[in-house]
């Protein structure tokens, strides 16, 4: 429901109706105190709408305009894994992300989290070798509280003879720090989170 927005007659009458009773408070709007009176209702007028707009726009993330760098500092934005949002649909998106979408720390979420920054991954969650519960062939002394993140589709460049010269590095890794931000950020603080990348 709309907050009312009454016109200026609407608020003249009701500024007027303030004044006490009597002769001496004249209700003509022609008169020097009727005149007054129009100032304040014209005031009062503005100070309405503009408390209407905070309540109604300012006051949702995903609507602020004014407010919105309020909004983002709260919310710990512009992320420091990302770059930063472009259009005011992105930055208000980016809000709507932070406040109101579910982001429990799993694999799964992590992998989306992942194809959102650019990077196609795989994540392993180790498991303890517990007797009587695990099996012939499963991995032991791993940690329950490491996951492993296989990051797929990379390219490392191995330095070649004739081709390379004196200084460059025998290979080189993709530069995977924003994926790293990412997903670290978001991994449950008990977890440890090793990143491999396949030769």
């Amino acid at each position: 429901m709309r907050a009312p927005v009454p016109t200026l007659e609407e608020w003249r009458a009701a500024t007027a109706d303030l004044l006490p009773p009597g002769r001496a408070w004249s209700r003509d709007p022609n008169s020097n105190l009727g005149r007054l009176i129009s100032v304040l209702a014209r005031e009062r007028r503005s100070r309405h709408k503009r408390a209407v707009t905070l309540l109604e726009v300012e006051a949702f993330p995903t609507t602020a305009l004014e407010l919105l760098p309020e909004w983002e500092q709260a919310a710990g934005l512009p992320d420091p894994c990302r770059p930063l949002p472009g259009t005011l649909a992105d930055r208000w998106a980016a809000l709507a992300d932070v406040f109101f979408a579910d982001h429990p720390p799993t694999p799964d979420n992590m992998v989306l989290w992942a194809v959102q920054a650019g990077w196609t991954v795989t994540i392993r969650e180790q498991r303890d070798f517990v007797a009587g519960v695990s099996m012939a062939g499963d991995a032991v002394g791993e940690s329950d509280f490491v996951w492993v993140v296989t990051i797929e589709d990379q390219v490392i460049s191995y330095f070649r003879a004739g081709q390379g010269a004196s200084g460059d590095p025998l290979y080189s890794f993709p530069d995977i720090a924003t994926l790293e931000c990412v997903l670290r950020r978001a991994a449950p603080a008990h977890t440890q989170v090793h990143f491999i990348v396949p030769v």
